[in-house]
């Protein structure tokens, strides 16, 4: 509230992006929350969830009911960032290793998580969502883990496609960019396009 002098409540979808979760395998045992960590042409392959399946907007619908239309209050909605959700399928070790070792087929999956979230953003709005909020860590406080050049090359051109989107009502939370580089703040700033979006 203090920061952006509005008061409001950020709610989350139902459903992540993966239509089911992948088991480990005994032997290796790599997983995280979402399931085995997949390679990247898993990754690709992987069914993603129906976009405009019901059951990924009932607790955003009843955040909506509760806090904006009882209490007043604007809501966000929690959106996948492409980098933050690859590293939720790949792992980020293996995000980091694919930039640097597969860079163009990295992107087909940034496109994909992009591409789903064009479908997911207007279902969002049409229930009453006021920001679309993107949550896509790009590194720590005052660094990136990888290149400005690299965040344009891939990151930049995939996330535009649903931050443009979403058209004004966005918000970008992602850690990285808190830094004096020009370069990585007026490449942040380039995804959101619209003058009342929010970068921070």
């Amino acid at each position: 509230h203090d920061l952006i002098g509005i008061d409001y409540f950020q709610t989350f979808a139902g459903r992540g992006l993966l239509k089911s979760k992948p088991q480990a395998d005994a032997h290796d045992g790599k997983q995280n929350v979402y399931g085995k960590v997949l390679t990247l042409d898993e990754a690709i392959e992987a069914p993603f969830n129906d976009p405009n399946d019901p059951t990924i907007y009932a607790p955003i619908e009843r955040d909506i009911a509760e806090h904006k239309v009882r209490k007043g209050r604007a809501i966000f909605c929690q959106t996948p960032g492409v980098f933050e959700a690859g590293n939720g399928l790949i792992g980020l070790q293996g995000s980091l290793l694919e930039m640097a070792m597969q860079p163009e087929k990295l992107m087909v999956l940034y496109r994909k998580i992009a591409e789903w979230c064009t479908s997911y953003i207007d279902n969002i709005l049409e229930r009453g969502v006021d920001v679309v909020h993107f949550s896509d860590d790009w590194g720590q406080n005052n660094r990136m883990l990888f290149s400005p050049k690299m965040w344009w090359k891939i990151v930049y051109e995939t996330l535009k496609i649903s931050t443009h989107h979403a058209g004004n009502a966005v918000h970008i939370l992602a850690y990285g960019i808190a830094t004096g580089d020009p370069q990585i703040v007026l490449a942040a700033a380039a995804v959101r396009r619209a003058k009342h979006a929010q970068v921070r």
